[in-house]
């Protein structure tokens, strides 16, 4: 079995590095994205993951997996949220993906990064 892969889509250069130390310690590969563009042509490889870092007070995580979701865009996605309402776990469902909730605690990340590279469906 392929180990799986996290594209990582995170501003925050701090936090981009600590998930990023994390996901390799538990043995998923990681791509660090700059932006949601670098998908616009993107087909979903096999064992891949979209994660997605939703910064507070600013939505556009959303915004952008709703446009990729427009262009037909299939890949597994996991948004990253502090306390999130919600209106925003129903719109994040609206886009088939799974809201995992920071501070990140012990290997939830890297449980659904799995659960969704293996074909689980987003909550």
């Amino acid at each position: 079995m392929t180990a799986p892969v996290a594209f990582l889509l995170v501003d925050d250069d701090a936090v981009r590095g600590a998930i990023r130390f994390a996901l390799d310690v538990e043995g998923i590969g990681v791509v660090v994205v700059s932006s949601v563009h670098d998908f616009q042509d993107t087909l979903p490889a096999p064992g891949a993951c979209l994660v997605m870092d939703e910064a507070p007070g600013s939505p556009h995580m959303l915004a952008a997996l709703a446009d990729l979701r427009a262009r037909n865009f299939t890949m597994p996605a996991v948004i990253l949220a502090t306390t999130p309402t919600a209106d925003f776990l129903e719109a994040a469902r609206g886009l088939r993906a799974r809201v995992v909730e920071k501070p990140l605690l012990c290997d939830e990340l890297s449980t659904v990064i799995r659960w969704l590279s293996s074909g689980g469906a987003a909550k």
